[in-house]
């Protein structure tokens, strides 16, 4: 049983960033009904936790703002990834917090959600698959799904601004990639990027996707020497700005 909590909360660190203690009980509870895991139950063995090599803490809020607070019942306490108390700080943390405000939990089945106990894991959608094609075949770049796991690994966390989207391209495509040969190309590239980033199960989203808490961003720029530049979004019926040669509505604009 100790070993099948600890691979909850290795899951819940990598899906949520942040969980309080009694929803991570009530999910495993309800989740593995022929264990008859009563809260007490589930305390003890917490308690009698030692986590070394966890990338993650179970503290109190007051633990967030003085790590010698006096020590609270279990159930009143959160389970917090360590990423988000880099160096003592508690601004991420309360960002966080701000940004998950009252959104619900997604929560998968059992064993989709335990697929998120390993910190590398990702949902192989339709929205990556495109966005690596694009990296194979239009930009030639051999590591087109390194290039595309990192980029999936980022939002998880956070949103990133265009330049900094633009450099780790450059970083990780080097030597191949400099900069894109075409305004067209730019746009097709951020179109495929905002996709993937409205599909990627996000902290701040307590797991959901931008997409199903209908938060979604729209592409409204191309990049030009590092800054978005504004320009038109296409009609649906002219023709896409990726060269393709269709209609915008049955070649990018599609999502």
């Amino acid at each position: 049983m100790k070993e099948l909590i600890l691979r909850y909360f290795d899951a819940f660190a990598n899906l949520y960033g942040i969980i309080p203690m009694k929803r991570a009980y009530r999910i495993i509870e309800k989740q593995n009904p022929k264990l008859n895991l009563t809260k007490e139950q589930f305390a003890k063995i917490v308690n009698e936790f030692d986590f070394p090599d966890k990338y993650y803490v179970i503290w109190s809020e007051e633990e967030v703002y003085d790590e010698n607070a006096d020590d609270a019942d279990l159930f009143d306490k959160l389970l917090i990834a360590e990423y988000i108390l880099t160096f003592g700080d508690p601004d991420d943390y309360e960002k966080l917090v701000f940004e998950q405000g009252d959104r619900p939990f997604y929560v998968p089945e059992k064993n989709e959600l335990l697929k998120y106990e390993d910190e590398f894991y990702s949902e192989r959608t339709k929205q990556v698959i495109a966005l690596e094609n694009y990296l194979k075949d239009d930009l030639g770049l051999t590591n087109y799904k390194g290039i595309v796991d990192d980029f999936s690994g980022m939002l998880v966390i956070d949103d990133d601004e265009p330049d900094r989207v633009i450099a780790e391209l450059k970083r990780m495509g080097a030597p191949k990639f400099k900069e894109f040969s075409s305004k067209e190309q730019a746009y097709k590239f951020f179109m495929l990027y905002t996709n993937l980033r409205n599909h990627t199960r996000k902290h701040t989203h307590r797991g959901h996707t931008p997409f199903e808490l209908d938060d979604c961003y729209e592409i409204d720029g191309i990049i030009e020497d590092g800054v978005l530049s504004k320009v038109e979004t296409p009609s649906r019926n002219g023709k896409c700005p990726c060269g393709s040669g269709k209609k915008y509505k049955r070649c990018c604009g599609k999502e």
